[in-house]
């Protein structure tokens, strides 16, 4: 799993002005079997899941599977998408934990 991770840090290419990002994001994709494995070698379970549509280059709107995994004693998560038989890590990371800073909470306006 480090080395997709790796790998995946390091192919993101994104460009930004001020109203708009732009940019191309690689997503590591691996078959159930290895996607297991490396779930299981950081503890994470699955946390939430949803139903979700992904364009996979085609124009239409393709259901996939969305599930946040979430190991609760150290605050790692992955959260990936199967399409297919495949699944593919949208993102990965550390410190999960509940939103409650309301401070920060966007306004209903979006601003």
């Amino acid at each position: 799993m480090e080395k997709y991770l790796i790998a995946f840090l390091l192919s993101v290419t994104i460009s930004a002005n001020a109203k708009n990002i732009k940019g191309t994001v690689p997503i590591v994709c691996a078959d159930e079997k290895e996607f297991v494995e490396a779930i299981v070698s950081f503890d994470e379970e699955p946390f939430i899941t949803a139903l979700s549509k992904r364009d996979l280059g085609n124009g239409l709107l393709t259901p996939t599977s969305l599930v946040i995994y979430l190991n609760p004693k150290t605050g790692s998560f992955t959260v990936a998408e199967k399409i297919s038989d495949m699944y593919c890590v949208v993102a990965m990371g550390e410190n999960m934990k509940p939103y409650l800073d309301k401070e920060n909470k966007p306004s209903k306006k979006g601003t």
